[in-house]
């Protein structure tokens, strides 16, 4: 009943000129504080809330709202697939496999697995690759070395999604700059935070600091990535 009237009362009224988009975005980093919220007041309680431990509310609350933006992209890409062009299919099966794969590693935590499953397959090549980096003067968590070539193709596919916007859809840019520039963030605060260098209480405030980063990161992700195959799909230039 209080949500039906803070609603009724006020949120239809201050966003009922927005997009329905737009709505999704304030409600999921409304979300998002109230998750690291959370964290802040029962973290200490029980790790089911704390952000730095796996298979948690939070770890499923992130793999929801990254999963239902992949699924979103693809329910809409079978759907118009008969329409759509080559060119418009190349921009949005990519991103909803990215989305969908993703949702199901932060679910599933494949990334912190994936170095255990190296080394039973190939102990001599894990152990090589390991000595190679911390030789370079890598520090950081193992997984990140073999979704290196993942995040390349990744990279290549944001250049691919970064021209279509300046050529078509320049509406999109800010929100793609600005979520871009949280995810170098997130990067930033895992450095800094796997250099062994930050006592406790300052590590404490690196990981909320972190975690919501993400959370925003994700969030304005899945912002982009719903509105951006809705407009993909109604673009008729290509």
């Amino acid at each position: 009943m209080l949500l039906k009237r803070f609603r009724e009362n006020y949120f239809d009224k201050v966003f009922a000129h927005f997009d329905w988009t737009v709505k999704l975005l304030v409600v999921l980093l409304i979300l998002d504080l109230i998750v690291v919220s959370l964290h802040v007041f029962l973290g200490d309680w029980t790790t089911y809330f704390h952000l730095d431990h796996e298979h948690n509310f939070p770890t499923i609350y992130q793999s929801l709202k990254i999963l239902t933006a992949g699924y979103i992209t693809l329910f809409s890409l079978i759907q118009f697939w008969p329409t759509l062009s080559t060119y418009k299919k190349w921009l949005l099966a990519p991103l909803s496999i990215l989305f969908i794969f993703f949702g199901l590693d932060e679910l599933g935590q494949i990334h912190e697995s994936v170095d255990r499953f190296v080394r039973e397959m190939n102990p001599d090549f894990a152990d090589g690759l390991l000595v190679f980096a911390q030789n370079a003067g890598y520090v950081s968590s193992t997984w990140i070395l073999y979704y290196l070539p993942l995040f390349m193709l990744v990279g290549m596919y944001g250049l691919f999604i970064f021209y279509y916007i300046l050529k078509r859809q320049r509406h999109h840019f800010p929100t793609l700059l600005f979520t871009s520039f949280v995810i170098f963030l997130i990067q930033v605060f895992e450095f800094v935070s796997n250099q062994g260098q930050v006592d406790s209480l300052l590590y404490e405030q690196f990981i909320v600091r972190e975690e919501l980063a993400e959370m925003i990161g994700l969030s304005l992700a899945a912002f982009f990535a719903i509105q951006f195959q809705r407009d993909v799909v109604r673009d008729k230039s290509v």
